[in-house]
């Protein structure tokens, strides 16, 4: 049997975070979860989870940063970013960062599978 998929959901919002780590769950992924950008990055490193569900917006260090971080230490990863900001800029700052994709809130559960299992079929997973 394949392994679980792991997910690491990034996230401050408690509404968002759990809206995604629910729909996320129901499907069977294996999710964790980090409340600020500081831990965002180091459970990505150490738990080097199949998809990262990345927020632009935290606490003590916002997701463009942590992101940056992740891909030099970990550019396998696959860290998609899911925000409000939702400007073309905003897109553009994600990708020159390293992100894999970059989607606006709200993120429907339909539409979060979706770009979650298609991150895992880009990476073969």
């Amino acid at each position: 049997m394949d392994a679980v998929p792991k997910v690491l959901v990034v996230e401050d919002d408690p509404d968002h975070l759990d809206i995604m780590t629910t729909a996320l769950r129901h499907q069977g992924f294996d999710v964790s979860v980090a409340v600020n950008g500081v831990e965002g990055v180091e459970r990505a490193l150490a738990e080097r989870p199949d998809v990262v569900l990345m927020d632009a917006s935290l606490p003590m260090m916002d997701g463009w940063t942590a992101t940056a971080s992740i891909k030099q230490q970990a550019p396998e990863l696959c860290v998609l970013m899911v925000t409000a900001h939702a400007l073309p800029e905003h897109r553009q700052m994600a990708l020159a960062v390293g992100c894999d994709g970059f989607y606006t809130k709200p993120i429907e559960p339909a539409r979060l599978l979706r770009i979650v299992q298609e991150c895992l079929e880009r990476r073969g997973g």
